[in-house]
């Protein structure tokens, strides 16, 4: 399967959500960063778009104090306390979600089919997952390798291709619908954002090197 085209990764998540009863999985994430830091980034956060566009939408993560700490401030978001690996005997209670988003996650577990198994049983049948993930064939990937540069994530436990994520797809009950690559964030430095303006149109003619996978798949069957 070829990656269909390089997109806008938000634009895309915010569209594929809108209307539908949502989870969202890792929703505070940067977990290099301290938690007060962690806390006051949730006004900027994917999660906080989700929310305000989705029909219904549950945020999971299992930084206890981070999620009850957001909670507390804006209760508005409808947070919960757990693990993506057991999502499915935590919200036990739940109806089942039209979409669950892993958004950079599966790279953090140490279990990745475990965490699908588990999102398997309070998915609709008719429902999707959205995965994103580093590309581990990306263009910037590649050039930081050669530069004697490259950095994988410090709590990064594997590195996917579209290839080997399909694999695991598969091996745990799902069908990989599509595959896209997109920019993870927009940069934050003028040399970061001029490097982009450079490299984002050979991207868009050659989406296989972007440096995020974005892919939808369904429960087969």
């Amino acid at each position: 399967m070829r990656s269909a085209e390089y997109v806008d990764r938000e634009e895309f998540i915010c569209a594929h959500v809108a209307g539908k009863r949502v989870l969202d999985c890792g929703v505070v994430g940067l977990t290099c960063l301290d938690e007060s830091t962690r806390v006051d980034g949730i006004t900027t956060s994917m999660h906080w778009k989700v929310a305000s566009i989705a029909a219904e939408a549950i945020g999971i993560d299992n930084a206890t104090a981070v999620v009850e700490e957001v909670q507390r401030r804006y209760p508005s978001l409808n947070l919960r306390v757990a693990s993506v690996e057991s999502v499915a005997n935590e919200l036990a209670d739940e109806r089942p979600f039209e979409l669950v988003i892993l958004g950079d996650i599966l790279e953090h577990l140490s279990n990745p089919g475990r965490a699908l198994d588990s999102v398997l049983r309070i998915l609709e049948p008719a429902g999707e997952i959205l995965i994103t993930c580093p590309n581990a064939f990306g263009a910037p990937n590649y050039l930081r390798f050669l530069a004697g540069r490259y950095r994988e994530g410090e709590d990064h436990m594997i590195s996917f291709t579209k290839y080997t994520l399909g694999n695991l797809l598969r091996r745990h009950g799902y069908e990989l619908v599509s595959v896209r690559t997109a920019l993870d964030r927009q940069p934050n430095s003028m040399l970061r954002k001029a490097a982009y303006v450079m490299l984002a149109p050979f991207l868009r003619q050659f989406p296989e090197l972007g440096g995020t996978l974005v892919a939808i798949a369904r429960p087969i069957g």
